[in-house]
């Protein structure tokens, strides 16, 4: 994989409003096989309290033999369950869970959204069928993309490098109008200085906040992602 595969544009997938109770997958599935229509486009849902159940496929000709991470955003989606199997088994689903207030390990990999590891399918299936959870208390919106391992981690680097660059040139603005508004005690850089609050809300969208204060992060950037939100 050159690039990377996402949800919507290369993989259709087939979606269903949840109860507001909990639904375990078994109750799910049948219901999710009766959704013959697939969509390609991005998925969101805005502001619900709903969860949603999504219902897709990855062929084996996706892996090549060779495992792939699955990398899922944005951080501020509270709650994410993930099911998968080989296609056309019965065998029990494999389960993986992520999301803002999840407190177990997130992911696979150290990194500031969730990365999980696929291995390849086995010998002699279609690839494996996937069904996602998703629900939330803020805006319900999946960024999901299938990496190859090599080609994620240069992109990795290349966006982290990209962020370092932007928070150090937005901390030196910051600061420098914090300086500027308490030397001169102007209203107006007093505003410009309440500005920099969309630095917080894209440092806690693109989960730097979690990803640099273990533990505590998590808990942090998300009510911070509401504050930062309402104050910007």
């Amino acid at each position: 994989l050159a690039s990377p595969l996402a949800l919507g544009t290369d993989i259709p997938y087939a979606v269903m409003e949840g109860n507001a109770k909990e639904e375990t997958i078994d109750e799910a599935y049948p219901h999710l096989l009766q959704n013959i229509n697939t969509h390609t486009e991005h998925f969101s849902r805005g502001y619900t309290r709903a969860p949603y159940w999504l219902h897709f496929m990855l062929p084996a000709h996706y892996f090549a033999d060779d495992e792939r991470w699955l990398v899922i955003s944005p951080n501020f989606v509270d709650d994410i369950r993930l099911f998968y199997r080989p296609q056309g088994s019965q065998q029990p689903w494999e389960e993986r869970r992520t999301g803002d207030t999840w407190k177990a390990e997130r992911g696979d990999i150290n990194y500031r959204f969730p990365v999980f590891r696929l291995p390849p399918p086995p010998k002699g299936t279609e690839g494996y069928e996937v069904v996602l959870r998703a629900a939330s208390t803020s805006a319900l919106l999946l960024d999901l993309k299938l990496w190859e391992p090599h080609i994620f981690l240069q992109h990795a680097a290349r966006t982290t490098s990209f962020w370092a660059f932007y928070f150090g040139i937005a901390a030196i603005a910051s600061l420098l109008a914090l300086i500027l508004a308490t030397l001169l005690k102007s209203r107006k850089l007093w505003s410009i200085t309440a500005v920099s609050a969309g630095y917080g809300l894209v440092a806690c969208v693109q989960g730097y906040v979690a990803w640099l204060l273990p533990g505590i992060g998590l808990t942090l950037q998300h009510y911070l992602t509401s504050v930062f939100t309402l104050i910007s």
